[in-house]
């Protein structure tokens, strides 16, 4: 059985990127598997690393509160080796651990040219058995004229990257029920 998405409705853009899984494991771990920043070198090949900063580029270690900033590497295409090849730094929009819902947008270029917007978002899905497992879905919308250019020379690859942490956010959070 289909559940509804529980992503808000995309934005319009040049370039539209998501990926989702049905993880075996309660949304308490997947969320905590998913925001193990330090952790993310040891499972996740898309993204190799983050950090979160305040306003003044000091790191932080509490949760992300809106205006603060991720500072994202990645791999394209994705490898569960290194640093992380391309780096990022984007606006935390919403981090709302209680509701599952995390939002950061890439806003450093003028938005005409190149504005981007992330959402990652855990539901519960009741089986038919009425056990629970949690759904992780995430999408991201290029617009703007550099979106072109995104979508023309890495847009596979960044497809590529969100399937691949789907799936190994997937793995990771089964590890810990095990």
């Amino acid at each position: 059985m289909a559940t509804a998405s529980a992503l808000p409705a995309p934005r319009p853009g040049v370039l539209t990127v998501e990926a989702s899984s049905q993880i075996n494991a309660p949304i308490d771990i997947v969320w905590d598997t998913l925001f193990d920043l330090p952790g993310f070198h040891e499972w996740n090949p898309f993204v190799r690393a983050m950090h979160i900063q305040d306003i003044s580029g000091q790191p932080i270690s509490r949760d992300p509160v809106l205006g603060d900033q991720a500072v994202i590497r990645t791999n394209i295409p994705p490898v569960l080796n290194g640093a992380g090849k391309n780096e990022a730094t984007c606006t935390i929009a919403e981090f709302d651990k209680a509701n599952h819902r995390a939002q950061w947008n890439a806003d450093k270029f003028p938005h005409w040219f190149l504005y981007s917007s992330r959402w990652s978002v855990l539901s519960e899905v009741a089986l038919a058995d009425g056990q629970k497992q949690t759904r992780y879905e995430t999408r991201e919308v290029f617009s703007g004229l550099g979106a072109w250019l995104v979508k023309w020379f890495i847009g596979s690859g960044l497809q590529r990257g969100f399937n691949e942490m789907a799936s190994s956010l997937k793995l990771r959070a089964e590890e810990h029920v095990s």
